[in-house]
């Protein structure tokens, strides 16, 4: 059993963040007029106490939407409601999504697959 009625219980990820989808496009669509579902790992700009091979660093501005350093947090992989998320702002206004590089991408898959023993 797992109680999902809990909105977030320590050491969980709280507060909005920048996140990554990692689910394939299929799984990504919405359901006829209800949200769908993706999944998605969180970044953090606080540096992980313990770094592990899960905790993948990201230089300050690599990317405009990641303007200060940071690192995907492969262990805390979610799949989230679409409800959950939201445009991130690039001149105060709602900018299309912009995407990881295909090397990046690649670190934060070992980094998942580290973290779920796959």
């Amino acid at each position: 059993m797992c109680d999902f009625e809990a909105a977030f219980i320590d050491p969980e990820m709280r507060k909005e963040r920048q996140a990554v989808v990692v689910s394939i496009r299929e799984n990504n669509q919405r359901h006829a007029l209800l949200s769908g579902t993706c999944t998605v790992v969180p970044f953090s700009t606080v540096e992980p106490k313990t770094l592990g091979n899960d905790d993948i660093h990201f230089p300050a501005g690599n990317y405009w939407s990641l303007s200060e350093e940071c690192w995907a947090r492969c262990k805390m992989v979610q799949t989230v409601s679409h409800d959950r998320l939201r445009l991130v702002l690039k001149n105060s206004r709602p900018h299309p999504t912009e995407f990881l590089s295909e090397t990046d991408l690649e670190k934060i898959e070992e980094g998942i697959r580290y973290a779920l023993a796959l």
